[in-house]
């Protein structure tokens, strides 16, 4: 769906905000 919301997204520790949604 997102770009944050993949595992393999580089973005993943920046997103962590939005992830835990």
């Amino acid at each position: 769906m997102f770009p944050w919301m993949r595992p393999q997204a580089p973005g993943r520790r920046r997103g962590r905000q939005t992830y835990s949604r």
